[in-house]
């Protein structure tokens, strides 16, 4: 799981670290934690990070392509990322794509 360590970038030379750019802590996607996702949700985001298509999906988990679609939408809002790349990327930081 992240950290706010991750938003510091590394010292400069001499060993001094760079201020905290609060910008970048404010702006943070939060990260989903123990509850804060469906089970169902984190099927959708595996196979999302397989690069599946909504149809792939749907086949899949025989679930509608609306539940596909609301899934992703409050997918990308849970991990404030703006589309499925980065979603699936963000599920391989945090590590919810192993099983």
């Amino acid at each position: 799981m992240g950290s706010l360590q991750n938003l510091i970038p590394p010292p400069k030379a001499g060993g001094r670290h760079h201020a905290l750019d609060m910008r970048a802590v404010v702006n943070a996607p939060f990260y989903i934690v123990d509850g804060g996702i469906s089970q169902r949700a984190l099927e959708v985001l595996r196979l999302l990070a397989a690069d599946r298509s909504n149809r792939d999906i749907v086949e899949a988990l025989y679930i509608s392509l609306n539940t596909v679609a609301t899934h992703v939408r409050n997918i990308l809002t849970k991990t404030g990322t703006a589309n499925r790349t980065e979603a699936a990327a963000y599920a391989l930081r945090c590590g919810l794509l192993a099983e």
